[in-house]
């Protein structure tokens, strides 16, 4: 009797079922894919094989990889637009029609005289209070907010920002429901290591800052707000309509 040879799997078939799980859903942004030994332990691909179907898929933009991270499933680019009215990441971010979501991560009492804290310009021997908020969009990391605020007037809003993950909801409570921003610059850097733990990007991947003040409609500063947003997934647009 002949033997019959079994045919060679072919990595554009495994290549074929990662991209309908990316496509459909099933896979979701973020998603850890295969690592490159258990992608040929399924498939029974080479590992050069199995790489050449994951590196097919960050070519076309489904996937991405980075040393010591392996590959996961894209995010998305978004265009964040950071207004000069209505300031507010979630209202900014439903208006493109995506799912976006803040955690409160921690807050504590800092000294008037570091950075950024001056710009709120409190009362002699006022304390601020530093809080840190975790910015999610499709459920996954993409910012980490850092903002400041006075105690003169909003003494206890870090405990209101813990119990309802929103800075304008705690705002509304003390009585401010218009604000705007007064400016905005960004720069580029690398994240720090607290930065990519959060953000789950490796400290190679770099990051956009932005930093800016936002004011009540007085004109009296209420929030400096410093964010960290990854440079691979947002694209900052700055949006200067006067308040």
């Amino acid at each position: 009797m002949k033997k019959t040879l079994k045919s060679r799997p072919n990595w554009r078939d495994a290549y074929r079922a990662l991209r309908h799980e990316i496509d459909n859903g099933i896979l979701k942004p973020g998603d850890d894919l295969p690592t490159l030994t258990n992608l040929a332990a399924k498939s029974g691909l080479s590992v050069h094989g199995s790489r050449r179907v994951l590196e097919s898929l960050c070519k076309e933009g489904r996937a991405q990889s980075w040393q010591g991270k392996g590959f996961r499933v894209a995010i998305p680019q978004i265009s964040l637009v950071i207004a000069t009215k209505n300031p507010n990441f979630g209202l900014n971010v439903a208006k493109l029609g995506i799912e976006a979501n803040s955690e409160f991560v921690s807050s504590k009492m800092i000294n008037l005289r570091e950075k950024n804290a001056e710009r709120l310009k409190p009362h002699k021997g006022n304390k601020v209070v530093l809080t840190k908020m975790i910015r999610k969009v499709r459920g996954r990391p993409i910012g980490v907010s850092s903002d400041y605020f006075s105690t003169t007037h909003l003494d206890g809003i870090d405990k209101i920002i813990a119990k309802t993950n929103s800075i304008s909801k705690a705002l509304f409570v003390f009585g401010v429901n218009e604000y705007s921003r007064d400016f905005t610059e960004v720069f580029c850097r690398p994240p720090t290591q607290h930065e990519s733990l959060l953000l789950e990007i490796p400290k190679s991947q770099f990051v956009f800052q932005t930093r800016g003040t936002n004011v009540d409609k007085h004109r009296n500063p209420i929030q400096v707000s410093c964010g960290v947003w990854r440079a691979d997934c947002v694209n900052l647009k700055i949006e200067n309509e006067k308040a």
